[in-house]
């Protein structure tokens, strides 16, 4: 069992969804400059109250158990909203969302009932926290474990947390507008088929520096600066490098 995906954010933008294996269901889910954690980009649902958005990723998965790690910030703690549901195909087997106090809560389901919620507050809006969700999907022995920064503020066992199907999660989906709507934006994401938790951590996107380094023996589609053929942030097919033989560095 192992990390299956990791996600800066930062390599791509909106349009490249499909590329990454995203879906995007309307222009309100954008890969948004400047506002990830670390001041690159992060993924952004902004909607309106009452309305809806989400981002969905498939995850290819042989077991009931997981856990997904992503930087959270909530710019306005605008209502009871979730943020993230654990899917098989079309069935939604557990959800975690937060609510207008900043408490994080454990749905079965899409919210067909709570599981467990926070007794302290463990976020606050305007502040990135490292939320990690771990879970057995099971009809009588499903487990949830949530922390926030390293500590677990909710978690349960012996929970039905199998709504339909196998049990076998295979994707995730990113809400932005269930039950009141707002603003929510995740950085710095894993997803791993297994119960351990990583903690805190940075994913860093290393692209290409300008200039031609020690090796250039590729052949420019223009000019003479190999770097800034291929140091795009999205990818582009209009300026590159190539070369026809083996062995060649650049």
């Amino acid at each position: 069992m192992a990390i299956k995906r990791i996600e800066s954010f930062d390599h791509w933008v909106t349009a490249d969804a499909p590329k990454k294996g995203w879906t995007f269901n309307n222009a309100s889910v954008v890969i948004n400059a400047g506002t990830g954690r670390n001041g690159t980009a992060a993924l952004r649902n902004n909607v309106a109250v009452s309305s809806s958005s989400f981002a969905v990723l498939g995850a290819s998965n042989g077991g009931r158990i997981g856990v997904i790690g992503f930087a959270l910030r909530v710019p306005t703690l605008s209502g009871d909203t979730q943020v993230v549901h654990v899917m098989e195909g079309g069935v939604y087997h557990l959800s975690l969302g937060y609510l207008s106090t900043g408490a994080l809560r454990v749905y079965r389901g899409n919210a067909l009932a709570v599981l467990g919620t926070s007794v302290a507050t463990p976020i606050a809006a305007s502040t990135y926290y490292f939320v990690e969700f771990a879970f057995t999907i099971h009809g009588t022995t499903g487990t949830y474990d949530v922390r926030v920064n390293g500590v677990s503020v909710v978690s349960g066992s012996g929970a039905n947390t199998q709504v339909a199907g196998t049990g076998i999660w295979n994707g995730f989906r990113w809400w932005g507008g269930q039950f009141g709507g707002g603003v929510n934006e995740i950085d710095d994401l894993y997803i791993a088929d297994d119960l351990t938790f990583r903690g805190d951590h940075r994913i860093v996107c290393l692209l290409p520096s300008t200039g031609n380094g020690t090796h250039a023996a590729w052949t420019p589609s223009t000019g003479t600066d190999h770097g800034a053929l291929v140091d795009d942030a999205s990818p582009n097919i209009t300026d590159y490098v190539s070369t026809q033989g083996a062995g060649y560095v650049d």
